[in-house]
């Protein structure tokens, strides 16, 4: 052990210290690597998440509003993006998404224009870039 904390880094070497002690204190290499196989997945299972998203091209927000709210609600989405939305009005977005981050960009054709939608539970800031 003593020639391992030279070469390994403090956490490193703790990892290398908890590997061997099971090593020699499992009953046999079976035993051992159920062992490191049940804790690899109890990780893996405790650190499994989705993204639940929807992308719809709606081409007019006033137009398709009614699909928008019927996939809304039947869907638990945590990125909603609105493509070709035009214009609406921001407050009836609000209202109708009160847990979500809006951020709109507003497009070049009467059509034109990005909605995107995100949970207030992802971190997420706007960039703003000079064209």
């Amino acid at each position: 052990m003593n020639s391992a904390r030279c070469i390994l880094s403090e956490n490193d070497c703790k990892i290398f210290q908890t590997i061997t002690d099971e090593w020699h204190n499992s009953i046999n290499i079976e035993e051992c690597f159920l062992t490191w196989e049940s804790k690899s997945k109890c990780k893996a299972q405790s650190k499994t998440s989705f993204l639940h998203t929807l992308c719809f091209h709606i081409r007019g927000l006033g137009l398709r509003w009614g699909e928008v709210l019927l996939l809304t609600l039947n869907g638990k989405f945590d990125v909603i993006t609105l493509l070709e939305t035009g214009k609406f009005c921001k407050s009836t977005i609000t209202n109708a998404f009160p847990d979500y981050n809006i951020f709109y960009q507003k497009g070049g054709n009467p059509h034109g224009g990005v909605l995107i939608l995100i949970k207030q539970y992802i971190r997420v800031s706007r960039i703003q870039r000079d064209v």
